[in-house]
């Protein structure tokens, strides 16, 4: 049986050799700590269920848009399968068939988010948003984050393209201002936003900003 860290690294592996940039590839990789983190990534995180309604895999797929047919194409596709090779089918399926059982709601196409670079930050909090959907997504989105360090031991992003991850934690949001909810009111004043999702919104805006900032600074 592979250990959780020869996991880890052949998910980095299998994602790096199909064009995604490391900062993306680490927000997956936080996603996949909270999911099935607690069996060290195991590929089969789920199986004894037996029901056929929860979620399966590293990433505990399922399908919003196609029932359960995502978790079903997962279990059928590792059953008899060593731990790597179960890996490196769920982690190219991830690539592969996200689109193809609806499994991502983002308004940029699955493809091209994938293959487009961004903090760390934000490739956790999108992923945890539009891929992962748990409950309390918002707030998830945030807290998903602390898996940055447990992701970095002994991860290797050798040949990865993208920027460098930063060892930084990543940093909490401020808490919204009157003044901060009526700038986002008229940006967006079509849809009510509740104070959850402001501070959410504002934390991804101080995440983009905060490099451009540093790089004018120094």
């Amino acid at each position: 049986m592979a250990s959780e860290l020869e996991r880890k690294n052949r998910i980095a592996s299998d994602l790096n050799k199909r064009g995604v940039p490391k900062n993306v590839i680490i927000g997956i990789l936080c996603n996949a700590y909270a999911e099935s983190g607690i069996d060290g990534l195991s590929p089969f995180t789920g199986e004894s269920d037996g029901t056929g309604l929860n979620g399966f895999g590293i990433w505990q797929f399922t399908s919003f848009g196609g029932g359960n047919s995502f978790r079903s194409w997962i279990v059928s596709h590792v059953s008899g399968k060593d731990d790597l090779t179960a890996v490196d089918i769920e982690t190219n399926a991830l690539v592969d068939e996200t689109t193809t059982f609806g499994q991502w709601n983002g308004s940029t196409p699955w493809n091209t988010w994938l293959k487009t670079d961004k903090s760390w930050q934000q490739a956790t909090s999108d992923f945890c948003l539009y891929w992962e959907r748990p409950a309390n997504k918002y707030g998830q989105a945030q807290s998903r984050q602390q898996y940055y360090s447990r992701v970095m031991n002994g991860l290797d992003l050798n040949g990865a393209a993208g920027g460098g991850a930063s060892d930084k934690p990543a940093p909490k949001p401020k808490p919204s201002t009157q003044e901060d909810n009526s700038i986002i009111d008229q940006i967006l004043k079509d849809k009510v936003w509740t104070a959850t999702e402001k501070e959410y919104c504002l934390s991804l805006i101080s995440q983009m900003l905060s490099p451009m900032f540093d790089k004018f600074l120094h």
